[in-house]
């Protein structure tokens, strides 16, 4: 579950990087949580309207029932907090859990300055990933949130005094984190990948379960088309994640590959290890080095767990 070769090699080579939510955690936080975070903002910004709002698709995921959890310092139920809740102010508050008012983007994406100019396929909406460096193809198929909107005073007045416009929504370009409509592969990020996912020797997946949530899976398709990339043009896959094999095993059937490399590695954890190992991209890892390469990286992984713990 530790093929630093193929890390090695991918990072050698022009690769396709596909980036998902465990490359912006913890500084962004997963849906679960984000959940959380949207209702103790709610509840905290203190004004409710009197009668129940209206629903949206967005609202019935982040606000889901069987995701409420009874606040200690409320006699009202959270469902029914839920329900005075209205969409626009979902709508206003979430990009600013999506994004970092003043990110500090000095290493999670530094580390992609040693390696071969490649493509980066971006899921997350977030700008901690503005210091790319030039020499590699970023695209944003789900969009991108514009830091400097969702986190205005402007916004912040409207917020504060649930003064919100209905059409809120309408000034963030993003993709929601609800199921893909069937036409988003025809859209212009996806089509440039189709044409590109020839010239790369690896498909890199980081952090990224194509949105499976409760059993489902949101991003079901781009899920397919990139299995329909890799049944048409078999290529190397790597995936970095702490819990990889779901996904290798899915990669597996559905892309008909007889194997599938992984990290067994959180991204933010292993882009410090690297960094603060000066990590060179060798041409090649000779065998012997890989057993110390990893007993290396579980200690540095203990030792960064411990300290996020105290």
């Amino acid at each position: 579950m530790f093929s630093w070769g193929a890390f090695s090699h991918a990072t050698s080579v022009r690769s396709l990087y596909v980036i998902g939510s465990g490359a912006s955690h913890p500084e962004i936080g997963r849906a679960s949580e984000i959940s959380e975070l949207l209702r103790d903002a709610i509840w905290r910004n203190g004004i409710f309207p009197a009668t129940p709002q209206a629903t949206t698709q967005l609202k019935e995921r982040l606000l889901a029932p069987h995701s409420a959890i009874q606040r200690t310092d409320c006699t009202i139920p959270q469902v029914e907090l839920d329900r005075l809740t209205p969409p626009e102010l979902i709508e206003a508050l979430l990009p600013r859990f999506l994004t970092l008012n003043h990110p500090d983007i000095s290493g999670r994406y530094k580390i992609f300055d040693r390696f071969w100019p490649s493509v980066v396929f971006n899921f997350n909406q977030d700008n901690l990933s503005d210091c790319l460096n030039a020499k590699h193809l970023q695209l944003h198929p789900h969009g991108k949130i514009i830091p400097a909107l969702a986190h205005s005073e402007l916004l912040n007045e409207a917020i504060r005094w649930l003064a919100i416009s209905p059409q809120v929504g309408d000034r963030f370009k993003y993709w929601r984190p609800v199921p893909e409509h069937q036409g988003i592969t025809s859209e212009k990020p996806y089509s440039q990948i189709k044409t590109i996912f020839p010239t790369v020797r690896y498909l890199v997946i980081i952090g990224y379960s194509f949105g499976s949530w409760g059993g489902s899976r949101d991003d079901a398709e781009s899920f397919e088309m990139f299995m329909d990339l890799l049944r048409w043009k078999p290529t190397h896959v790597l995936v970095i994640d702490p819990s990889p094999l779901p996904l290798i095993e899915l990669i597996k059937e559905s892309a008909k590959l007889r194997s599938v490399d992984s990290l067994m590695c959180r991204w933010n954890i292993l882009v410090d290890f690297l960094m603060g190992k000066r990590w060179r991209v060798p041409s090649r890892l000779k065998s012997r080095s890989l057993e110390p390469l990893t007993t290396s990286y579980l200690r540095f992984e203990d030792v960064s767990l411990a300290q996020c713990s105290t």
